[in-house]
């Protein structure tokens, strides 16, 4: 839903993360390799250039946008007073559930049901409990839990914090 009084990503949004990023420890700033269009099987004319975040330590660039989020989680779920939740089935959730064990929080990921067994068991393996059910489910068990059981709820795409961190990779690209 359009909120025109949300927050707006800015440099300095993306700055702020780049240096959460870079106390955590946890992020690696990752090589970029130029001129590889003709290994895609592309134009030899394209000036192409990889960033490449699947060496970060879960696999993509989400962990960048996760350390973020969870700088600025509140204390209580930081103290792990309050469990966390979200929903995904992508490399989101695995950089959430990789983050949860880091930090020893509590944590639920709700999951489609048509998602692969293995990313499922993947997210146990690190902790976290794990829930299956229709796409149409997600949200309103994720809102039901926060209401009900007054968990905190980071979500897998709409965050400022998240975006600034994913953005922040944009800043490596001139180095």
């Amino acid at each position: 839903m359009y909120n025109p009084d949300a927050d707006l990503l800015t440099l300095e949004k993306l700055e702020e993360a780049r240096k959460v990023l870079q106390s955590s420890g946890l992020i690696y700033h990752t090589p970029v390799l130029h001129r590889v269009q003709t290994l895609c099987g592309l134009d030899p004319s394209i000036d192409l250039y990889l960033k490449l975040e699947s060496m970060q330590n879960t696999g993509s660039f989400k962990i960048r946008g996760v350390v973020n989020q969870m700088a600025h989680i509140p204390d209580s779920a930081a103290r792990g007073e309050t469990q966390l939740i979200s929903m995904s089935a992508g490399n989101f959730g695995k950089a959430f559930a990789y983050m949860v064990k880091q930090r020893g929080l509590k944590a639920t990921v709700f999951m489609p049901d048509t998602a692969p067994v293995n990313r499922a068991e993947l997210i146990k393996s690190y902790g976290l409990d794990v829930g299956r059910m229709p796409t149409s489910d997600l949200q309103p068990a994720v809102d039901r839990c926060v209401r009900e059981s007054h968990m905190h709820f980071l979500h897998p795409f709409d965050d400022i914090h998240l975006m600034a961190g994913h953005g922040s990779v944009g800043l490596e690209l001139p180095e």
